[in-house]
């Protein structure tokens, strides 16, 4: 895996893109650029971001192709979504390394919510104790 990160991507992403073109071309199986996973001014967190990603994703697809592999072929007619850090769901075949990093206290709170709170009823406290992150 490789991460791609250039100072002015943010702006300007084709340079990134050509770095990335390169990589798959001498082989890389997994390629991040930063300005396609965090299209940012800052460069070091757009670099974190990007080589988390690089790093993770490879990981994430592996384990949702075991975890597909475990049904039978009538899955394929089932829309599987996977929690993402931001508490919203994403499509199996686009569920990538960043956005998986804290899903964990995402879903605590969004499952709270969901099922502790009624409309017109009482506020509700909750506690997400976490230890998935």
């Amino acid at each position: 895996a490789v991460a791609v990160v250039l100072m002015h991507a943010y702006t300007y992403r084709q340079h990134e893109e050509a770095v990335a073109a390169l990589a798959r071309e001498v082989g890389f199986a997994q390629v991040t650029t930063s300005s396609s996973t965090l299209p940012m001014v800052k460069l070091v967190p757009r670099g974190y971001t990007a080589t988390a990603d690089a790093y993770l994703t490879p990981h994430i697809k592996a384990y949702l192709a075991s975890f597909v592999a475990g049904f039978d072929d009538d899955i394929s007619k089932v829309e599987i979504s996977f929690m993402q850090s931001d508490g919203g769901l994403a499509p199996a075949d686009s569920f990538c390394g960043f956005r998986a990093v804290l899903s964990g206290p995402a879903g605590g709170y969004i499952g709270y919510a969901k099922t502790a709170h009624t409309p017109g009823g009482p506020p509700v406290i909750g506690f997400d104790m976490g230890g998935t992150s």
